[in-house]
């Protein structure tokens, strides 16, 4: 018979490990825990902010907080402001590197389908029009969902362990792809904060066992930017990785700062093995209209809206994507007019092996 003993972030040396799900949730306690702040590392710059080794962990909250001064041209600012200052931000864990990659907008987006677009505390709209010489001060909130969800906490990635090395590496976007004019004295502060679930322990027959959650998941979030010239079905692909596809985001954009709305589109479909479209809208307003009416709204992130295929919507199981198991897997946009310097922006949000 196996007797737990009280819930620990610190389980010891050597001491053997078991995954034992059940057994685990009965021992584990959650933990808040808040990270050292860092002062914005600037335009086009890249830092990193260290995870403690402490528990598994599920997720990190990001608060960023930035001022900047206008010069004598007023700026127009890009679209997806505040979440497009992050090009990039990537997880990284036990040497696999991207786990989680992709911009601000992209992650905004995901919190917008799974939470049903939420409100935010932290108000992170930009105003419009900006003005010249004038100071202004953005402040908003990026969640990293490390796990799934917090609930099944699928994709939780073990941190309490000598042979961790997890992190996470934001890029900031460049400034000009941020305003159209300069601006000066910027600043700002990069305050995070993870939640945690602690490691218990407990005693089979005569050995103590350190006792451990599911952690044969990773979850992913990998961005794609395919340029775009042509009007007719343009295509990007999608990689081909184990596990489950979850949600597919895409967006289409005709210039740099200039979207094609969805409702636009001529055609979207999901295509493999040569010639197998098996999810195909010849009206993409039907779909936009699905996902108004599942997340509440359509997915916008300040101006840029996304077509969502979602499969655990209904029946995760039934209506699963597994992209290794398929072909030439790729996304078709049916483009209604040739853009100038076009792209087709897309994400894979996949829950696949992690290896161990």
């Amino acid at each position: 018979m196996a007797y737990p003993t009280a819930p620990s972030s610190s389980p010891g040396p050597a001491l053997p490990e078991e995954e034992l799900p059940a057994e685990w949730a009965d021992l584990t306690e959650r933990i808040e825990l808040p990270q050292t702040a860092q002062p914005f590392a600037g335009f086009a710059e890249t830092q990193t902010l260290k995870l403690e080794r402490v528990g598994c962990a599920a997720q990190a909250e990001i608060l960023i907080k930035l001022s900047f001064t206008t010069k004598a041209k007023e700026p127009v600012a890009s679209l997806g402001e505040p979440w497009a200052f992050i090009k990039k931000l990537a997880l990284e864990a036990n040497g696999v590197a991207g786990i989680i990659s992709c911009s601000g907008t992209v992650l905004e987006a995901r919190q917008k389908v799974v939470y049903r677009s939420p409100a935010h505390a932290v108000v992170g709209t930009v105003p419009t029009p900006i003005v010249k010489e004038k100071e202004y001060f953005y402040e908003w909130v990026v969640q990293v969902p490390i796990a799934e969800d917090l609930k099944e906490l699928e994709g939780m990635i073990l941190a309490q362990s000598e042979e961790t090395a997890l992190g996470i590496s934001i890029t900031w976007q460049t400034e000009k792809e941020l305003f159209s004019e300069p601006v000066e004295k910027v600043s700002g502060t990069v305050k995070w904060h993870m939640t945690l679930f602690s490691i218990g322990s407990m005693v089979e027959g005569k050995k103590k066992v350190i006792v451990l959650p599911d952690l044969t998941a990773l979850h992913g979030l990998v961005e794609r930017s395919v340029p775009v010239v042509a009007e007719g079905e343009q295509e990007t692909p999608l990689t081909r990785t184990s596990g489950d596809l979850l949600r597919y985001f895409i967006s289409l954009f005709k210039e740099p700062n200039v979207q094609i709305d969805p409702l636009k589109w001529l055609s979207f479909f999901l295509q493999y093995g040569g010639n197998q479209k098996p999810l195909y809208w010849g009206a993409p307003p039907i779909l936009a209209e699905r996902n108004a009416r599942d997340y509440l709204a359509r997915p916008n992130v300040a101006g840029i809206d996304f077509l969502v295929l979602d499969t655990m919507l209904d029946d995760p199981l039934r209506d699963a994507i597994r992209p290794m198991a398929l072909s030439e897997l790729k996304a078709v946009i049916g483009v209604p007019e040739a853009p100038k310097e076009g792209r087709i922006l897309s994400a894979q949000e996949t829950l696949y092996p992690s290896g161990v």
